[in-house]
């Protein structure tokens, strides 16, 4: 498992946190075809996220990737990525993920924040 590495220059937080899902798709270098569970989205970047659930994925001895399923706005958006870390929290666990983004990936990422963010300021 990797450290956390984060030197994107955009991070955006989360007021409250997204809901989401996730999918198990690999453990080490084995394919999962069983795996879902809730999660909840802390802040994202465009090649990392934080996200909270309470599966404890043992990410310290495996290397897991994931496919997360959010809706930021009004369209569910699908995005894979691998642990790079977990810390405890009580009966919760914190990953961090790093994404695996394309063009098309940034361009959403992007879009969905700023009509979030726009939608945000409106309610002040």
């Amino acid at each position: 498992m990797h450290m956390s590495n984060r030197q994107d220059p955009f991070r955006y937080e989360f007021e409250m946190p997204i809901m989401g899902e996730f999918r198990l798709l690999r453990i080490d270098q084995r394919h999962v075809t069983h795996g879902y569970g809730s999660l909840e989205m802390l802040d994202m970047s465009y090649h990392g996220a934080r996200i909270v659930t309470k599966v404890d994925f043992q990410a310290n001895k495996h290397e897991i990737e994931l496919s997360i399923i959010i809706t930021i706005n009004d369209e569910p958006m699908t995005v894979d990525g691998m642990i790079v870390y977990q810390i405890s929290h009580g009966v919760e666990y914190v990953y961090g993920l790093r994404l695996h983004t394309d063009e098309a990936i940034l361009r959403r990422i992007t879009d969905e924040l700023k009509v979030y963010a726009r939608r945000r300021l409106g309610r002040r």
